[in-house]
């Protein structure tokens, strides 16, 4: 009897240590940037909310909306568009799909402000604001805004010819993957060399 007393207390204490998912919490989760939490909000399409000339989010009409958005590829249940939204505005990811379901693009807000604008593959920025990181495996990864980075990094030669581009290098899952090129002042590459998945071909 009491092994089984202890294992219901147990029980107890432990499904009292997981997350609530109240509003509360998750609105604080949110307020983290936790934004997983959005999976405990509601999803609706994006014409039930009314935007108003401030690009603040209401719904149905009067209450500022928190949850999902999203849109459709026109006559079919495929998924265009999704944005994440707190107290009507943008406050996580704005995302692209393609028809196959493929992320084309992922845009970063916070409380309404374009934190990290992305197009996917193109993305372009500067190789100073990579940091690194791990994956789950444990390898040695560069991250963008804490994610592993996909798209192209620049530098560029130092003043009076910092307009121009010295060096480019692509990155997918955080880890070199494709052709490096090393350019003179001109713009004429002066080195190539291959990647894929971070080692040099």
């Amino acid at each position: 009897m009491r092994t089984f007393l202890y294992l219901c207390s147990l029980v107890l204490v432990v499904s009292s240590c997981g997350p609530s998912n109240s509003p509360e919490e998750i609105r604080e989760r949110l307020l983290q940037g936790e934004f997983d939490a959005y999976t405990h909000t509601e999803r609706v399409h994006c014409d039930s909310i009314y935007i108003d000339s401030n690009n603040i989010h209401y719904y149905p009409d009067t209450v500022l909306f928190t949850g999902v958005c999203y849109e459709n590829y026109p006559n079919v249940e495929t998924t265009l568009k999704e944005k994440q939204l707190f107290q009507g505005q943008l406050h996580g990811h704005e995302l692209l799909y393609s028809m196959r379901g493929d992320t084309i693009s992922m845009n970063l807000y916070k409380n309404g402000k374009l934190i990290r604008k992305s197009i996917g593959k193109e993305e372009i920025v500067h190789c100073d604001s990579l940091k690194a990181g791990q994956n789950l495996a444990g390898e040695s990864i560069l991250l963008y805004f804490d994610e592993p980075y996909n798209g192209k990094c620049q530098k560029f030669y130092p003043a009076p010819d910092s307009d121009k581009v010295y060096i480019t290098i692509p990155y997918h899952q955080g880890k070199v993957d494709g052709e490096m090129i090393i350019f003179d002042k001109t713009g004429t590459p002066i080195l190539k060399e291959f990647y894929v998945n971070g080692e040099k071909m």
